[in-house]
């Protein structure tokens, strides 16, 4: 994880960033942001849900097929 402050703009206003990169599902919950400015307080959180790749299984791993001719036609 990694955070980045940005800002001011035109209207004075910062904005912090806070990256995940690669995330994995022990990185799951809520978090939450806390600002304070002259004595004033904001929160805000957001929950972050972490998806597990598929794993994918392909049964049966091999085949064997075998070639048969039969009445002039060629079957696999």
């Amino acid at each position: 994880m990694w955070t980045e402050l940005l800002g001011p703009d035109s209207r004075g206003t910062y904005t912090a960033v806070l990256g995940v990169d690669k995330a994995d599902v022990l990185d799951e919950g809520t978090f939450t942001c806390q600002a304070m400015d002259l004595g004033f307080q904001q929160c805000l959180s957001i929950s972050l849900d972490v998806l597990k790749k598929p794993q994918v299984i392909i049964l049966p791993r091999s085949l064997t097929v075998e070639k048969v001719q039969t009445q002039g036609q060629l079957l696999i």
